[in-house]
């Protein structure tokens, strides 16, 4: 019996072929996805015509290729059942190339499993063009949906069939640059060996997420540790930056202390230091930048932040940073982080430049501006002293006018910067709750989008709309007849 039928001897295959293409030009390719077993079946006129003595295998598949190019995982489900091998090969390609969403894209996917206690496409990689595919929306190829899902095994098969390691997604972000956000050692080797290209912001994923095996294969092969990285999501930072700033704080002393000690050697500025403070959850973080090499200086007072704010440039120590309402870490934290601190013997010190009035509060200062401070003191009084007794009061007056203008600077100064840091911490608030939502959103949208998509299908018109289908299909037939 012939696999393949010539062009007009599926009718089965016809009806329900247009059926879906009608379904997919008004926006009803959906309305057949079960996620997770939740949601109406197809309704009965489809169903009928799946379940018809259909030849998935007509015209190369075209039928099974249509259910894959519209998303409607159900039916594909069933038809797939039925398919020949080299019928299935053709669809699944069509399935990567279809314009569907990422989590359909996968549903779809999945569908191609021989069983389902195996991996995403069982064990096996069709061969000819299908490494190099992308979806036309988010430009995702196999390569990168298998190193994003962890599918160690399928990458390997795919690198084995010369895949595109430099290939990249609507977001920028590479098959490495995933399988290093994911830890995965094995796949992070295998694309590095496969000539990967460097400094893609991998190294940054790696560090934020504290895989040290995978921040050292990195830096192994040519990823610099210095470089900023251009992936938009990372604002520029070096992984050391993006560590400090985004890392969980709460991962673990040694997991943090490792990480630092690969990335830094030792070697940290005081720069690295405040960073840390500003981390969503930064007390052991900042345990781990003591232990590493940072104790001395912040016990011996030498560990300074300067910052600059309108003219002045005000240089914070570590615990004077946190007091003054700059951390941009959350509030209810700051009282242990300075504790902490505190209790490695970190000092009080805060003041402006040297060739300026002092704010209020100053302290710690170094012994420079002391004695600066000093001799201005010293010689408005010798000024004052030196005026007829009958002017001495407007000149004293005249000085703490002054004073009191130097004041407001500060003060001003110092709000602006507080300002700054309370919007700041507000942002790094957001940002972290969107981390902790986006991996459940984007699956979340689907489903609610299909729920309702199903529910106006189900509880619409279904006899004018199977009246339509019926008109579409026999208005079809006819014109096919007359040609």
């Amino acid at each position: 019996m012939q696999s393949h039928q010539a062009q007009g001897d599926c009718p089965a295959n016809t009806a329900l072929q247009q059926v879906l293409q009608i379904a997919d030009e008004n926006r009803w390719q959906r309305c057949y996805f079960v996620a997770e077993g939740v949601g109406p079946k197809p309704d009965g006129f489809i169903q009928t015509l799946v379940n018809a003595e259909l030849d998935v295998n007509c015209e190369e598949g075209e039928i099974l290729r249509t259910a894959a190019d519209c998303g409607n995982i159900e039916i594909l489900g069933q038809l797939l059942a039925r398919a020949s091998p080299g019928t299935k090969l053709f669809a699944f390609a069509v399935a990567i190339l279809a314009r569907n969403d990422e989590s359909v894209l996968l549903a779809s996917i999945d569908q191609f499993k021989p069983s389902k206690t195996e991996p995403l496409v069982g064990e096996e990689v069709p061969g000819g063009y299908f490494p190099h595919l992308f979806t036309r929306k988010s430009m995702i190829t196999p390569l990168i949906l298998a190193a994003k899902y962890q599918r160690k095994k399928i990458v390997a098969k795919l690198l084995e069939k010369q895949a595109k390691t430099s290939s990249k997604d609507f977001l920028e972000r590479s098959a490495l640059f995933y399988a290093s956000r994911n830890g995965d050692l094995s796949s992070v080797k295998a694309l590095l060996q496969a000539g990967a290209p460097v400094d893609d912001g991998s190294l940054n994923e790696a560090a934020r997420e504290l895989h040290d095996d995978v921040v050292k294969a990195l830096i192994k092969k040519g990823h610099t540790v210095n470089s900023r990285s251009t992936n938009k999501e990372h604002d520029h930072r070096t992984a050391l930056e993006e560590m400090l700033l985004k890392c969980d704080g709460n991962a673990g002393l040694s997991k943090i202390e490792d990480t630092l000690r690969t990335l830094t050697k030792g070697k940290l500025t005081d720069e690295d230091f405040f960073m840390a403070l500003n981390n969503p959850a930064p007390i052991t973080l900042v345990k781990a930048l003591l232990k590493v090499g940072m104790k001395q200086p912040l016990m011996e007072g030498d560990l300074l932040l300067a910052v600059s704010v309108d003219k002045f440039i005000y240089s914070y120590s570590p615990t004077m940073y946190i007091r003054h309402g700059l951390s941009s870490s959350p509030v209810e934290m700051q009282d242990g982080l300075l504790a902490e601190i505190i209790g490695n013997k970190g000092v009080d010190r805060f003041n402006a430049q040297e060739t300026i009035v002092q704010p209020a509060g100053y302290t710690g200062a170094h012994p420079r501006i002391r004695l600066a401070e000093e001799q201005r003191s010293y010689d408005r009084e010798a000024d004052i002293n030196s005026l007829p007794p009958g002017s001495r009061q407007k000149r004293r007056k005249e000085y703490e006018a002054e004073d009191r203008q130097w004041a407001f600077r500060h003060d001003v100064a110092r709000e602006k910067l507080r300002r700054q840091a309370v919007e700041k911490r507000r942002y790094v608030a957001v940002q972290s709750q969107m981390a902790r939502e986006q991996q459940q959103t984007n699956l979340e949208f689907v489903r609610e989008q299909q729920r309702k998509l199903n529910f106006q299908i189900q509880h619409g018109d279904a006899n004018d709309r199977r009246q339509f289908f019926i008109r579409r299909l026999i208005e079809r037939r006819h014109n096919s007849c007359e040609g």
